[in-house]
């Protein structure tokens, strides 16, 4: 096997630390750094990107294989700035106004890099003006814009005017991207799609932030009756990095997550108990969260190596999940039996759910499902409780739930 084979391999198995060793080796007998780059590097993410297009691999599967691309390229890149070869293009990206998702811009990037693109990264919550000034100012040929929550959808129809009212149009190309973009919303705004990658919500748990919180906002619900500060307080001893209660009325429910789940990025769709379809019909669940008074609103901040260190958002989702479990009991001991416990992402009770092999849910009263999976918008529901959705660079904030009933035991 060559060593550009070995290259591409182990890339695809997301073995980032000897696709950096393999890239040094490669480089030290002499190799292109071009061709390192197509015919180890970005062989191995093309492989991968059509299993993930077929649901074979899924986002977890894609992140440790970009990390591994990534690890890879930062030794190429000083080698190729040195290459004369001119650059094929250049890109603004940018994922828009009012979402602060970035892995599946992240990946985007650093592909368009790897075919020799220049990108000028806009990060995240970016206006259209924004767009249309930097593909103005830096000689952009195409813009492309990301997107996965379905309330800021029509932001990408405003870069298209935006580009039109410009002048430019007829001269940029514009792509959008996420995981509700469908083909008959892109061509109603007039725009090619991107593939969509759909992030994750995103602590080694020696990493853990202080409290983040800022102050809350008005929507805060006033339950001083049962003395939630109190509560917020054991919440904050048990590791939460910040808490708060609220009114469930105030909650933004949205039915348009369940769409997003069906598209199966994360490969739990219809193999979790806990995940839909098997939780139940979005109305549903809708309306039995509406029958809680209050919710208890809690996060928790990891630190991350890099954006696609997916191991690392492994360890702060298991925190995330040992403090609910912790949470639950501090509920069931102190203040109620009966509460609705929604988490981050799917169940994790239990190693391998009983979906999948054909047995019944172990552990029925105990098993969680996710706030999404309920229709709640997590990044609204942060504003609500004067918290972040996103906590800066190389960092992952989880959200976890209790909604109850203002009038049980010690409440």
């Amino acid at each position: 096997m060559s060593i550009l084979n070995e290259i591409s391999e182990n890339l695809q198995r997301g073995k980032a630390k000897i696709v950096k060793e393999l890239v040094q080796q490669a480089i030290d007998e002499g190799i292109s750094p071009k061709e390192i780059l197509e015919q180890g590097l970005l062989s191995g993410m093309d492989v991968v990107g059509q299993k993930f297009k077929k649901n074979e691999v899924f986002v977890p599967e894609v992140l440790v294989a970009a990390r591994a691309m990534n690890m890879g390229t930062a030794l190429l890149k000083p080698l190729l700035a040195d290459d004369s070869a001119a650059s094929v293009g250049r890109v603004c990206i940018g994922t828009v106004k009012g979402d602060l998702h970035d892995i599946g811009k992240n990946l985007v990037k650093m592909m368009m890099e790897g075919k020799g693109l220049e990108v000028v990264d806009l990060g995240t919550d970016v206006d259209p003006e924004t767009y249309v000034k930097t593909a103005l100012e830096q000689n952009c040929q195409i813009i492309c814009c990301s997107a996965l929550l379905t309330t800021t959808m029509p932001v990408m129809g405003q870069v298209v005017k935006e580009a039109e009212k410009a002048g430019i149009r007829h001269k940029v190309k514009i792509m959008i991207g996420g995981a509700p973009v469908t083909e008959a919303f892109c061509q109603e705004i007039g725009a090619p799609r991107m593939r969509p990658v759909q992030p994750m919500q995103q602590p080694h748990s020696a990493g853990r932030l202080p409290d983040m919180g800022g102050e809350k906002t008005p929507m805060a619900a006033d339950t001083a009756a049962f003395a939630p500060e109190t509560l917020k307080e054991q919440i904050l001893a048990l590791g939460a990095n910040a808490a708060a209660v609220i009114s469930v009325d105030s909650i933004s429910f949205d039915t348009a997550f369940r769409s997003m789940c069906a598209s199966n990025a994360c490969g739990n769709y219809g193999k979790s108990y806990m995940c839909p379809p098997d939780i139940g019909e979005i109305d549903d669940l809708i309306r039995e969260a509406k029958t809680y008074s209050h919710a208890l609103v809690y996060q928790t901040i990891g630190l991350l190596e890099d954006s696609y260190d997916f191991e690392g958002m492994m360890e702060a989702g298991d925190f995330h999940n040992t403090l609910a479990r912790n949470i639950r009991e501090l509920f069931e001991k102190n203040y109620c039996q009966k509460a609705l416990h929604l988490g981050a992402g799917g169940c994790r009770l239990c190693p391998v759910c009983g979906k999948k092999t054909g047995e019944p849910c172990r552990f029925p009263d105990r098993a969680m499902s996710s706030l999404e999976a309920y229709g709640i918008n997590v990044s609204k529901l942060a504003f609500q409780c004067g918290m972040r959705y996103i906590n800066g660079e190389n960092t992952v904030t989880y959200f976890g739930a209790v909604l109850f009933k203002q009038q049980d035991k010690g409440l």
